[in-house]
């Protein structure tokens, strides 16, 4: 995955600190920041 982020069948692909980008670049009306945090933590261990 060097060179940034891509996606497939409708997935993103992409390093943490471009999600984060990502996520702070969207609406606060179109995330759920609680519930996203809670998705990741639950599938990911920490590192």
């Amino acid at each position: 995955m060097i060179g940034g982020a891509f996606s497939t069948h409708g997935v993103h692909v992409l390093w943490p600190k471009r999600l984060a980008k990502l996520l702070a670049e969207m609406s606060a009306g179109d995330v759920d920041v609680a519930a996203v945090h809670e998705s990741l933590a639950s599938r990911f261990k920490p590192a």
